[in-house]
């Protein structure tokens, strides 16, 4: 088999549709869907941290060991790279890591002291964890979905000058709907709000440095309802990809504005509440566009006959767009 590249990273903010993205691509035979968010890799003391020279190689590498590999979660559950990646590959391509780190040459015209550079062994660390898992499957590239892949895309970009960002953008008043019914998550919508304002922002800054042919806005509402089949279609085309039967049935049985509960802040909260959401949620658009935030939503996203459903609860069967409908990393 060739070898895998270009691979794929879907990113945005939390509770964007991310992971429903990374799962309509990854039903393709040819790209390999890896099953969580993997994150080291676009975590500022991940990756782009030891890219920068902001962490340590052998830092880093223990904290894979210490806290990305398995930690705990919440009633008894643990999350972690253990889940997808065997332990003898996890250890062998660390190894490697380290032993490539110690070797590199120093970079040159650097202030203060030169640093190894650090790309080339940063590299090689995630395609020896996430290309046997595209082979396995058969595929010629893999699909990742940590949400901070969009704000870390230019550093994504150097360590694969080939691959392609598929940027998820979604109501923000869905997304607060969302993010407070997470364990951890914000005490109310309006601090959910604000938290994605901040994201989202850090998101678009962030998307705005590649080049365009490198990156593809997905608004969520227009792929699951409101220019569904242009918006497939421009997925295809941007991945280069060629519709198959697997890609298809995934789109028109998952991609739903059902599954994807669209308009979700109409049904859930009372009405004062929703009422403020919308009011304060209008303002922070409009500041937005005072600041040139080129990907903010559109305020009105949905058509105005549109019936929302209501949302069961997190990682339920009938809510596959939280975070719990494949366990990230």
């Amino acid at each position: 088999m060739a070898p895998v590249k270009d691979p794929i990273f879907v990113g945005g903010t939390q509770r964007s549709g991310t992971h429903a993205t990374a799962g309509l691509i990854g039903a393709h035979r040819a790209a390999a869907h890896l099953p969580r968010e993997m994150k080291f890799h676009a975590h500022q003391i991940g990756l782009p941290g030891v890219v920068a020279g902001r962490t340590s190689p052998r830092a880093f590498a223990q904290r894979m060991r210490d806290f990305w590999w398995k930690r705990p979660y919440r009633e008894g559950r643990t999350r972690g790279l253990y889940k997808t990646i065997p332990r003898e590959r996890f250890d062998a391509a660390l190894a490697e890591f380290l032993d490539a780190s110690s070797s590199t040459p120093l970079r040159s015209r650097l202030p203060r002291r030169p640093r190894p550079d650090l790309v080339g062994p940063s590299r090689e660390l995630v395609k020896a964890l996430f290309d046997p898992i595209a082979v396995e499957q058969g595929a010629p590239r893999w699909v990742e979905m940590s949400p901070r892949n969009a704000q870390f895309a230019p550093e994504l970009l150097r360590l694969f000058p080939e691959m392609k960002l598929v940027y998820s953008v979604r109501d923000g008043r869905d997304v607060a709907c969302s993010l407070v019914r997470l364990p951890f998550g914000p005490e109310n919508v309006l601090a959910a709000l604000a938290r994605w304002n901040l994201h989202l922002r850090r998101a678009d800054a962030s998307v705005r440095r590649l080049p365009p042919e490198r990156v593809l806005t997905m608004r969520l509402e227009e792929l699951l309802l409101t220019h569904r089949e242009e918006r497939f279609a421009a997925l295809l085309e941007f991945l280069g990809l060629e519709e198959d039967d697997a890609i298809r049935t995934t789109f028109d049985t998952e991609l739903t504005a059902e599954n994807g509960h669209l308009g979700r802040w109409r049904v859930e909260l009372p009405e004062a509440e929703r009422d403020e959401l919308d009011r304060r949620y209008r303002e922070v658009l409009a500041q937005m566009e005072a600041d040139g935030i080129a990907s903010r939503p559109d305020p009105d996203p949905l058509p105005a006959d549109f019936a929302a459903v209501a949302s069961g609860e997190p990682g339920s069967a009938i809510d596959p767009w939280a975070d719990g409908r494949a366990e990230h990393a």
